[in-house]
């Protein structure tokens, strides 16, 4: 949920004035750090905020959301159970005889 509030207020304009309008988000931080008003700290508070966001959504994503194991890596440890040169007998029993 905080995620959600987080996006729409990042997304939502609030009038500073006549016809003048800002990001909800930027005025609620700025006037919580008593920033100046300035594009600068703007740009930075907004990049941080949406980074912030995407690291959310991917966790989210990726903890809360499991695919099920579809598309999960599977390392050496899963194949070395079939071995092509194993010098095991077939599981049928038949061994070839060696003529002796």
């Amino acid at each position: 949920m905080v995620l959600f509030y987080a996006a729409t207020q990042a997304v939502q304009d609030c009038t500073t004035g006549l016809l003048a309008y800002e990001n909800c988000l930027w005025l609620w931080v700025r006037d919580l750090l008593g920033l100046p008003q300035s594009k600068l700290p703007r740009a930075f508070t907004l990049q941080l905020v949406g980074l912030a966001l995407l690291v959310g959504f991917c966790a989210t994503i990726r903890y809360l959301l499991p695919l099920g194991g579809r598309f999960r890596f599977q390392g050496p440890e899963a194949n070395a159970s079939v071995d092509p040169q194993s010098s095991k007998a077939p599981p049928g029993g038949s061994e070839q005889s060696t003529g002796r």
